[in-house]
């Protein structure tokens, strides 16, 4: 179960690592393909989740004028609400996170996950 922006998500990450367009639009065909198949269920955000997803963002960054941390916070949220574990490759948004006990538990970095 994924909200709804994660091809964005797995799109700007690709591009950010500096994939070459080719395996860009190689994962964005598998990612499809794991939506067609069932494998991941997109999640449209109602208010609530985006509530609880902004009150994340915040804690994580409380500085008003500095939200990077939104589209991370949504998927976070998503997984608080459907008691799941929050699996990202974002080192940077798991380390901003321990100094958040509450918020750290149920989030393992890919590397360390056992899928």
């Amino acid at each position: 179960m994924a909200p709804s922006v994660m091809l964005y998500e797995v799109t700007l990450a690709l591009t950010r690592k500096g994939f070459s367009r080719s395996i860009i639009e190689r994962r964005i065909d598998e990612v499809m393909a794991l939506f067609r198949a069932g494998v991941i269920t997109l999640v449209e955000p109602d208010a609530e989740l985006m509530k609880d997803a902004v009150q994340i963002a915040w804690q994580v960054s409380p500085d008003p004028r500095i939200k990077p941390w939104l589209n991370d916070a949504v998927f976070h949220a998503l997984a608080r609400r459907e008691h799941a574990m929050l699996v990202t490759a974002d080192e940077r948004y798991v380390a901003r996170l321990e100094a958040f006990p509450t918020l750290r538990d149920g989030v393992v970095l890919l590397e360390r996950a056992r899928v």
